[in-house]
C-alpha cells in the first residue's frame, strides 16, 4: 500500500456506540470515579491502574473488565485487551458488543478471519447490531469482497437509517465497484446526515472525479480541507485534479502543504510536484527529491525517486517495475510509464509521451492518479480541455 494513498479516505468502523456498559459500583467510589474518566481526561495508565484494584476488590463484575479491556486498547495493549475481552465472555458469552469489541482489535493485529467469526457471533446475538455489521463490511472490502461488503453496510444502515459511517463505507465499496453514481449517492447522504464529515467530502469527490466532474471533485476536496486543514489526503487529491485542470499554480501549493504536514515521511505529492515545477521551468528543490533518494530506504518509492532526478536509466526503471506478482506489476509499470511519459512531454518529446500515456489508459483501472492524469495529458495533446 503506497503511503499517503491519494484516493482512499479511511474506512471508518465501529467503537462501541450504542452497546457500552456502565463502570459498576464498587465499595472504592473514588477508584471508580478514576476509572470513568474519559482517556482525554486523564492518563490512561492510571485508568488501568484504577480499574485493576477494582478489579481485585471485585473480581466478578464484568464491567470492570470490560473497561479496562477498553482502555488497555486506548494505549495499544491489544494482547491485553483481548485476554480481558476473552475474561468478559467466558463470564458473560452472550454480550455482543465484546465480541464486536474483540473484532476491532483482532482486525487491528490483521486476524481477518478471527475478527469475522467474532463479528458473526455478534451478528448472531443481536442481528440488528449496526457497528457489528458495518465493521464486518470493512473487512470484506479489504478482502475487495465487495458485494458483500455492501450488503453488511446496507444491513447496518438498515439497523440504524443515521448511520453516516456506514452510508460513507458502502460509497467507497460502490466506488470499487464501478458504480460512481451510486458512490455520489451514499456520501451525499453521509454529508447530510453529518455535515462536518471531512471523509464523504473526500470520497464524494473521488467518485465526482471519475465521472470526470472535476470542478465537482476539486470543491469537494476543498470543503474537507475547511473542515480538517491538516487532512494530508485531501491536499494530495486536490493537486491531481487541479493538475487536470491545468491550475499548476494550485497544483503546487497543495503537494506543498501536503509535504509540510508530514516532513520527511515518503510522500507521493513529491513525485506530482517535481513534475508540476519542471513544467513551468521552476526552481525543482522544494520537492526534495535528491534528499528523499538518499535518506529513504530501498523500495518502489525510492525507485521513482530515483528516476525523476535522473540517478537510474528508463530502461532500469522500467525492469524494476517489472520485478514483482502480476498485481503489482500492473500498478508498478503503469506508474512507470505515466512518469516516463511527463518525462518526454516536458521534454518535447511528444510522441514517445503520447504512446505511454495510452499504456497507462489500457490498464482500465481507472481509481488511481496516473489513470485520470495521462489521459488529461492525452486530451491536452489532442488539443481538448480536460474538464
Amino acid at each position: 500500500m503506497r503511503p499517503y494513498c491519494w484516493f482512499k479516505s479511511a474506512l471508518l468502523v465501529g467503537c462501541l456506540g450504542g452497546h457500552s456498559l456502565a463502570f459498576a459500583k464498587s465499595g472504592e467510589d473514588a477508584l471508580v470515579a478514576a476509572a470513568r474518566a474519559k482517556p482525554t481526561d486523564i492518563d490512561i495508565d492510571v485508568v488501568i491502574e484504577k480499574l485493576s484494584r477494582v478489579i481485585e476488590i471485585d473480581p466478578k463484575e464484568v464491567a470492570n473488565y470490560y473497561n479496562r479491556a477498553l482502555a488497555k486498547k486506548a494505549q495499544g495493549d491489544l494482547a491485553g485487551a483481548i485476554a480481558d475481552f476473552n475474561k468478559v465472555l467466558d463470564m458473560v458469552p452472550i454480550m455482543a458488543a465484546a465480541y464486536n469489541e474483540r473484532g476491532l482489535i483482532r482486525r487491528a493485529e490483521n486476524d481477518l478471519e478471527g475478527a469475522i467469526a467474532d463479528y458473526n457471533t455478534a451478528i448472531a446475538l443481536d442481528p440488528k447490531f449496526s457497528l457489528a455489521y458495518n465493521n464486518r463490511g470493512v473487512i470484506e472490502g479489504q478482502k475487495k469482497d465487495f458485494v458483500d461488503a455492501i450488503a453488511d453496510y446496507t444491513a447496518a444502515i438498515t439497523a440504524n437509517p443515521n448511520f453516516a459511517n456506514a452510508y460513507n463505507n458502502r460509497s467507497i465499496e460502490k466506488y470499487h465497484s464501478g458504480d460512481a453514481e451510486g458512490a455520489i449517492a451514499d456520501s451525499s447522504k453521509a454529508i447530510e446526515l453529518n455535515p462536518q464529515y471531512a471523509p464523504a467530502f473526500i470520497d464524494r469527490g473521488n467518485a465526482r472525479r471519475v465521472n470526470g466532474d472535476f470542478a465537482g471533485a476539486i470543491s469537494d476536496y476543498s470543503q474537507a480541507i475547511r473542515l480538517a486543514p491538516e487532512f494530508i489526503l485531501a491536499y494530495n487529491n486536490r493537486g491531481g485534479a487541479r493538475t487536470v485542470t491545468g491550475d499548476f499554480e494550485g497544483t503546487i501549493n497543495d503537494y506543498l502543504k501536503s509535504m509540510s504536514l508530514a516532513p520527511g515521511a515518503i510522500n507521493y505529492a513529491q513525485f506530482h510536484l517535481i513534475l508540476a515545477l519542471r513544467r513551468l521551468h521552476r526552481d525543482e528543490s522544494p520537492a526534495g527529491l535528491s534528499k528523499a533518494a538518499a535518506s529513504w530506504p530501498d523500495g518502489w518509492e525510492k525507485t521513482i525517486a530515483c528516476y525523476l532526478i535522473g540517478d537510474m536509466p528508463e530502461a532500469q526503471f522500467l525492469a524494476e517495475a517489472a520485478k514483482s506478482d502480476e498485481p503489482t506489476m500492473i500498478e508498478r509499470q503503469r506508474q512507470s510509464n505515466y512518469f516516463i511519459g511527463m518525462t518526454h512531454l516536458l521534454k518535447g518529446d511528444v510522441e514517445t509521451a503520447r504512446r505511454l500515456f495510452l499504456k497507462c489508459l489500457e490498464t482500465k483501472i481507472i481509481d488511481y492518479p496516473e489513470y485520470f492524469l495521462s489521459q488529461a495529458e492525452l486530451e491536452r495533446l489532442n488539443g481538448a480541455s480536460p474538464k
